[in-house]
């Protein structure tokens, strides 16, 4: 295996204006995102080099999509409740 890093995930919403759609979060930290083959061979727009703002967020291109978000839309995440 050449991409074994640490991660965590759970369920969200993710916000857009009117838009909401249910998703799974992965939480990376970003310096093992630098090695990550899956998201750094397919970033579609923007860069890693972005992704060290606190509030910065790596997005698939299917989600981005469905809530016709570009790089610098404000997007929301609402938690689960447990």
């Amino acid at each position: 295996m050449d991409d074994v890093v640490p991660l965590i995930e759970g369920q969200s919403m993710a916000v857009l204006g009117k838009t909401a759609t249910g998703i799974l979060v992965r939480g990376i930290n970003p310096k093992d995102l630098d090695c990550h083959k899956l998201v750094c061979e397919n970033i579609k727009g923007g860069a890693l080099e972005n992704f060290a703002d606190k509030n910065a967020v790596v997005v698939g291109v299917a989600l981005a999509r469905s809530l016709n978000l570009h790089i610098g839309h404000k997007l929301m995440f609402i938690e689960r409740q447990k």
